[in-house]
């Protein structure tokens, strides 16, 4: 994540972490089904929320998307170049994952000597390929893949988004980036109360399985942190979205809207600090930074079946290894592969897709002279 020639390291620091989290969470609940060893109070205490680091993925996401597209006029052909280049970035290093766990799957008997339980179609590789098949209540291959799914949603969503409020301004004679119009605030309001009706089950609720709506909010207050950052929101909108986050909370309990609000918070208490370019810029987070996108794609190939080989080979035996240990066991290995499989397959997938360029370039520097002249 850059700004000119600096990188947001706040962002990238804390993508790692909410990669490294995910995992844990992954090998602390099989350690816990395959092992009566007990890990210690304090990693009792973190790791059984490592879901939180899905929030903070979403978060990211929008931020990260409105931050590169901040500058560009929504076309079709701008549409069609940025899911050509998003395709190229994302698609082929799950696909690479998706295979290999496929494979392992179908490896499965020569290691476990059993009968394999489950062993995809080639129309459940397919959906899951495309990010659909959770549109057909099927399950997630890889099972991180629904997130990846959400993702799509989002981008496809957003863009055509602003696309709408970009095309009205045109009408209007506003700025193309001018998102705090009438249409535009009731537009982002619409969605952003949807979304958290949808995920604290009040009013209109539509059970509608892989749809994407219930997670938008996470996505949007993302971007508006991007758009408040740039000035093209006021801070004062950005605080009115935090407050509907905040009453949605406190009227339907939903633990998502907490966990998303402090998240965004502490990245817009970073902003304010001036600090994007500095929390977490030690090398161990910005490591993480790089390979989480590899890290949260393999470690499922890696750190779950190393321990579940481990639990089949030892069957009680396993119980005479620390849960501590058999943690390390998983981390490692797959910390190895996802550096691997970062230089070798995601790496050059993002080389390839920085050659995708968007053409049509507006200077931000330009909305905020004229929005000085008009005065508040």
């Amino acid at each position: 994540m850059t700004q000119g020639s600096d990188r947001f390291q706040f962002l990238d620091g804390l993508r790692g972490i909410a990669a490294l989290w995910v995992v844990l969470l992954h090998f602390h609940t099989l350690i816990n089904e395959r092992s009566t060893n007990q890990f210690s109070w304090v990693l009792n205490q973190i790791l059984p929320h490592g879901h939180i680091g899905v929030n903070i993925f979403f978060v990211l996401s929008g931020f990260v998307i409105a931050y590169s597209i901040r500058q560009n006029i929504i076309t079709f052909p701008f549409i069609a170049r940025f899911f050509i280049r998003r395709s190229i970035r994302l698609d082929p290093p799950y696909w690479a994952a998706l295979l290999i766990l496929t494979g392992l799957i179908l490896a499965g008997p020569f290691f476990f000597q059993r009968g394999i339980e489950y062993v995809p179609s080639y129309q459940h590789l397919f959906l899951n390929a495309f990010y659909i098949h959770n549109f057909f209540e099927l399950k997630s291959i890889l099972p991180v893949a629904w997130t990846l799914a959400l993702e799509f949603q989002f981008y496809f969503v957003f863009v055509f988004l602003l696309k709408s409020v970009q095309s009205l301004n045109i009408q209007m004679n506003h700025s193309e980036f001018n998102y705090s119009t009438k249409y535009a605030t009731g537009l982002f309001w619409f969605l952003f109360i949807l979304s958290l009706m949808q995920m604290s089950h009040i009013g209109l609720f539509l059970e509608l399985p892989g749809f994407f709506l219930p997670f938008w909010y996470s996505f949007f207050i993302g971007s508006l942190l991007c758009w408040a950052m740039l000035s093209l929101v006021s801070e004062f909108q950005l605080f009115l979205f935090f407050t509907a986050m905040l009453l949605f909370y406190v009227i339907g309990k939903n633990e998502d809207i907490l966990i998303t609000s402090a998240v965004a918070l502490s990245i817009q208490l970073c902003i304010k600090k001036n600090k994007l370019h500095s929390y977490l810029s030690s090398y161990p987070f910005q490591y993480l930074g790089k390979i989480s996108y590899s890290l949260y794609l393999t470690h499922w190939c890696v750190g779950t079946k190393l321990i579940s080989l481990i639990s089949y080979a030892l069957n009680t035996g396993i119980n005479e290894i620390p849960a501590s240990i058999l943690l390390i066991m998983g981390t490692l290995p797959s910390l190895a592969v996802a550096h691997i499989f970062y230089h070798y397959i995601e790496q050059p997938c993002l080389h390839w897709s920085r050659k995708i360029k968007f053409e049509t370039i507006f200077p931000l520097q330009n909305f905020r002279a004229t929005k000085e002249k008009q005065g508040p």
